[in-house]
Parts: structure tokens; C-alpha cells; sequence
């Protein structure tokens, strides 16, 4: 559970290429995802973890590989002290090799951004069919011979045409990060309750946090 809190903010703290405009950091502090801070961090881990282990953990850099390596020692002493046998601590060490990988796939989209060259070309190509419509649809309507009157129509068509184009286009450029605590976002914060949730009740806890639930235009499943 420490290793979701932990994971979850550092994939969420912007990089260079992500989006931020003004109206992008107001909406991540509207949905509570602009403060990616070490204090949230810490706020997030230390429910799970010893006292003891919290302070050398966030003089770590990436506080979530160090905590699937506590976690491979502590499964290591407890094969030791013969509290697990063999198979129990081989498909366990198996648990967090496949963690591992997934962290590891979740970084790599976060640290490598897609070529420019794609999405530059296509912000490109866009434009100019936005500036080639008009002329087009006026050269449509000339051959068909209709009224000077219906030229007016070009108008509305081409800026409805276009818009549709255009927003395709944002929803792309956006779609491109997913951890970056905007709209176009995996829902992390949902995810990761529900994974604590069931995991609270394999402990047997009955006292359970709320699960995080869409409300509005889904803003609070982030």
C-alpha cells in the first residue's frame, strides 16, 4: 500500500514536456493532483510503514524501488527464520519481480515522452486542412452550381469541420501522458484504493476507508 502512495506521486510530478498552462495547473489544484511534494509523500507513506523506516526511505530518489527492496529483505529474513517455506517465498518473490517490471513500464512511459516528430507532423497536417477547407467547400459548392447565397454556408461547415479536427487533435496531444494529474489520466487514486481496500480486508480490518467515487464529471476518481 505504501509502494501505490509512493509510486503514484512520483509518476505525477510534471516533467518539461508536460502540459502546463496556467488553466492545466489550475485544474490539477482543483482535483488535488498539483502538490506532488515529498511532505505529500511522506503524508502518504507513513500510515504503512515503522516509524524507523519513513526517514532513510525519503532520503532516497525513487522511494518505490527502495520500498519493493525492503520488501525483498524482509521476505528473505522471513525464509530465514523458517516462518515461509520455499514455495510460499518463491511465488512471493515472484509477486514483486512482476511489481517491479510494472513500475518499470509506468516509468518508462513517464520518463520518455513520444517523438515530436508525431506529434509536431500532426498538429501540422491539421492546420493546413484547416486552412485549405474554406476554398475547398467554396470550390465544392461553385461546381455544383448553387446560388451565390449558399456561399455563406461555408462558413459554419468549415468552422464545425475544423473544430472537430482541431479538438481530435488536442485530445491526442493530451492522451499522450497519462500520469501528468489531468483529465486524460489513468485514475490512480481510485485504483489505488480499491487495491488498498481489498488488501485491508485480507488483513481482516473491518474499519475500511471509503472507496474514492466519481462525482460531477468524474474529477474525483484522479
Amino acid at each position: 500500500m505504501a509502494w501505490l502512495g509512493a509510486l503514484r506521486t512520483q509518476l505525477r510530478r510534471r516533467k518539461t514536456w508536460e502540459h502546463d498552462a496556467p488553466w492545466n495547473n489550475r485544474f490539477r489544484e482543483a482535483i488535488g493532483t498539483l502538490d506532488q511534494s515529498p511532505a505529500r509523500l511522506r503524508r502518504r507513506i507513513e500510515p504503512f510503514l515503522p516509524p524507523g523506516e519513513v526517514e532513510p526511505l525519503m532520503a532516497q530518489k525513487n522511494q518505490a524501488t527502495q520500498l519493493l527492496r525492503r520488501q525483498g529483505e524482509r521476505l528473505s529474513e522471513l525464509f530465514e527464520e523458517g516462518r515461509i517455506e520455499d514455495f510460499r517465498h518463491m511465488e512471493l518473490v515472484k509477486l514483486l519481480e512482476e511489481m517491479y517490471t510494472l513500475q518499470g513500464k509506468c516509468e518508462r512511459i513517464k520518463n520518455f515522452p513520444l517523438p515530436r516528430q508525431y506529434a509536431s507532423a500532426n498538429r501540422w497536417f491539421v492546420l493546413i486542412f484547416l486552412f485549405l477547407l474554406p476554398p475547398g467547400l467554396l470550390g465544392t459548392m461553385h461546381s455544383y452550381g448553387l446560388p451565390e447565397i449558399y456561399a455563406w454556408g461555408t462558413i459554419p461547415a468549415a468552422m464545425v469541420s475544423g473544430w472537430v479536427f482541431y479538438a481530435w487533435d488536442m485530445v491526442l496531444d493530451y492522451s499522450e501522458n497519462p500520469f501528468e494529474g489531468l483529465v486524460n489520466d489513468i485514475p490512480m487514486d481510485a485504483l489505488s484504493r480499491t487495491i488498498e481496500i481489498d488488501l485491508r480486508e485480507m488483513l481482516g480490518e473491518t474499519e475500511l476507508p471509503p472507496p474514492v467515487a466519481p462525482v460531477a464529471d468524474g474529477h474525483a476518481v484522479m
